[in-house]
C-alpha cells in the first residue's frame, strides 16, 4: 500500500526522500505533479498541492484484506467551510467512483474512516469537498487529494 503525502514543492520533496532518506523514484508525472518512491518494502507517493496553511496533509491507509475493510487515517486536513464535508471515493481503473465515506476532521485536522469493503478492483482513492451532512452520490468537483491504490 502506498502512503501519499501532499507537499508544497514536489521537487524539494523528491530531493528530501531520495538524497536524505535513500528512497528510489519508481514513477514520476511532472505534468500532474506527483511522484512515487520506494525504499525496500516501503512505498510513498508525493503529490504537489496546498491543502493546509503552513503544513502538510497526510493520509495513511491500512488495507485489512482478510477482513475486507480498510482503515484510512487523515492528519493535517484543512478546516471545512460551513455546511461542507469531505467525501472519500474509491475509483476503478475505468473511472467509476464509489462513495466510501463522509467525514469532518477534528480541529487538528485528524479523523479515521473505516471503509467497509475491500480495496480490490479499485485503482485510486480520492477526497472531494461536498455539501453536508451526507455528501453526494457522485463527485461534484475535482478531488482535493488523490492517491493510487497499490
Amino acid at each position: 500500500m502506498t502512503v501519499w503525502y501532499h507537499v508544497r514543492d514536489l521537487d524539494e520533496g523528491r530531493r528530501f526522500y531520495q538524497e536524505l532518506l535513500g528512497f528510489e523514484e519508481v514513477a514520476l508525472d511532472l505534468e500532474e505533479r506527483w511522484s512515487e518512491l520506494r525504499r525496500g518494502e516501503m512505498e510513498i507517493g508525493l503529490a504537489e498541492g496546498e491543502l493546509v496553511d503552513n503544513g502538510v496533509a497526510h493520509v495513511e491507509v491500512t488495507d485489512l484484506k482478510a477482513d475486507r475493510v480498510a482503515v484510512v487515517e487523515f492528519n493535517g486536513m484543512p478546516e471545512l467551510p460551513p455546511g461542507k464535508v469531505y467525501e472519500l471515493w474509491l475509483i476503478t481503473s475505468r473511472g467509476h467512483a464509489n462513495a466510501a465515506g463522509v467525514f469532518v476532521p477534528d480541529s487538528s485536522g485528524h479523523t479515521v474512516v473505516v471503509v467497509d469493503r475491500s480495496l480490490e478492483g479499485y485503482s485510486v482513492m480520492a477526497v472531494t469537498v461536498e455539501a453536508g451532512p451526507s455528501g453526494v452520490s457522485s463527485p461534484s468537483q475535482q478531488p482535493a487529494m488523490t492517491g493510487n491504490i497499490a
